[in-house]
């Protein structure tokens, strides 16, 4: 369901904007953003995203320091899509 992810950073600030693309599937009905701080996990679940549609989401206020993130989405019953790459975003 989801089909990538990135992130980037912005001089002077401290925040995250991941995007991907879309989900095709009608059941979508939004996505779950989940953080690391070291390669390969663990992950923790820090934020979600409403909507099939929804293709970026920005993490404000992050301290500083290496992280690693990774998208899941989720159908109208609840059941997750497999995990996203990861990717590694240095604040």
């Amino acid at each position: 369901m989801v089909y990538a992810a990135q992130g980037w950073y912005t001089a002077c600030t401290r925040y995250v904007t991941l995007s991907w693309r879309p989900s095709r599937s009608l059941d979508t009905v939004g996505y779950e953003v989940w953080l690391s701080r070291l390669p390969g996990g663990p992950y923790y679940l820090v934020d979600t995203v409403s909507g099939r549609s929804a293709s970026r989401h920005t993490l404000p206020n992050l301290p500083p320091g290496t992280y690693y993130f990774i998208m899941t989405g989720v159908d109208r019953r609840g059941n997750r899509s497999r995990r996203s790459n990861e990717v590694e975003h240095t604040v």
